[in-house]
């Protein structure tokens, strides 16, 4: 039959150790005068994480971000851009994609600057980044694996005050927050960077009010007349593959996670796979063999891969570990061997066979870990 080799050292490091240049953005960059209003350049943005970039004439001065401007200095909408802008992390043709990466996790900036020496040579998007990432298997974690480790759902119910949902949003130091119906289903998300836009907008008249002694009507509006209706989601038989996708194809920032009653159960952002990709790997001892396997096997094999991987770098004088896994066709069933190469030329083999691939490799890790571990 047709082997398919996977190999997890070389899709994450090939692309991890990537130069910036190869996946820079040259057109269709956003530019902004330092001279126009926050108003009018916030307004050609989409979201908390987005950016334009700020020149006068050929000069880069800095960008314009709805988090630096509107969240974290609540500058007034009429200032204007040369004193309502930042100065963002610069990536240079010397990073590789996973520092630009990290870059933009604590930035919070999702498009940030790449220069050739001085010189202003492009831009570099999380959305570049998440489309290379996701061609290659490094995504291949299931989402039900993801958010055990990540609990982080947040949300409030459809009836509640604005007033209530800032509170939140500042006290717990988020962006988003997931909106409930009457039932505890998903009704839509409620981001930050939305509410602010409401409450730049009347900012004169809410002025006035506040001298009166009167608080703002809109935070006694409820949250649904706030909230998207549109929202991506999937379950937990999908993989960080397939939101990273999702959210590629449809042009949203996160996939709210729900169970079979339409219930949230979690959140995959942007900056979440992100976070994934950035965290720099250990050695790379374990290396996949697949052979005919199906999309759900080969997420399977690929997470026992990873975790043998772990248990792998505790064990002193291991040199490497071959993974082979096939599936027949005919009846599910399925065979493994894992052989284990230490110092010395000293060999373990490990095998199993049955019609259910997770019984069967958690049987030869038990196995590995025992003989493994032994003094």
């Amino acid at each position: 039959g047709y082997m398919i080799r996977y190999i997890y050292r070389y899709h994450f490091l090939h692309f991890a150790h990537m130069d910036v240049k190869k996946v820079l953005k040259t057109e269709d960059v956003i530019k902004v005068s330092p001279n126009e209003t926050l108003a009018s350049a916030l307004n050609l943005l989409g979201s908390s994480h987005d950016s334009a970039f700020v020149f006068d004439k050929d000069t880069f001065l800095g960008i314009v971000n709805p988090y630096y401007a509107l969240i974290k200095k609540s500058f007034p909408s009429n200032t204007k851009v040369r004193h309502g802008l930042m100065h963002p992390p610069k990536i240079t043709f010397a990073h590789k994609v996973q520092h630009a990466a990290q870059m933009m996790i604590e930035s919070k900036i999702h498009y940030l600057p790449v220069f050739n020496g001085k010189k202003f040579a492009g831009i570099l998007s999380a959305r570049r980044i998440l489309k290379h990432i996701v061609e290659t298997d490094f995504l291949n974690i299931p989402i039900s694996r993801f958010i055990k480790q990540h609990k982080n759902v947040y949300t409030i119910k459809e009836g509640e005050y604005l007033s209530k949902a800032i509170t939140q949003f500042k006290d717990k130091k988020i962006s988003k927050l997931i909106v409930l119906d009457s039932k505890k289903k998903l009704s839509g998300v409620l981001t930050y960077y939305d509410i602010i836009q409401h409450l730049t907008k009347p900012r004169q008249r809410q002025n006035v009010a506040s001298m009166q002694g009167k608080k703002s009507p809109l935070l006694k509006k409820a949250v649904k007349n706030f909230q998207k209706k549109r929202v991506l989601t999937l379950t937990t038989g999908a993989t960080l593959k397939d939101a990273a996708q999702m959210i590629l194809d449809k042009k949203i920032g996160s996939v709210i996670i729900i169970d079979n009653n339409r219930k949230p159960i979690g959140i995959i952002t942007t900056r979440d796979l992100l976070s994934v990709f950035a965290k720099k790997p250990g050695r790379v001892l374990a290396r996949l063999h697949g052979k005919n396997l199906s999309k759900s096997s080969h997420v399977t094999a690929q997470s026992f891969t990873r975790n043998f991987n772990q248990l792998l770098m505790k064990v002193p004088g291991v040199k490497k570990a071959e993974i082979m896994i096939t599936e027949k066709k005919k009846g599910g069933v399925f065979e493994a061997a894992v052989s284990v190469f230490r110092q010395g030329k000293k060999t373990h083999i490990f095998r199993g066979e049955d019609t259910h691939l997770r019984a069967i490799l958690q049987d030869i890790r038990d196995k590995a870990k025992r003989v493994l571990r032994k003094k």
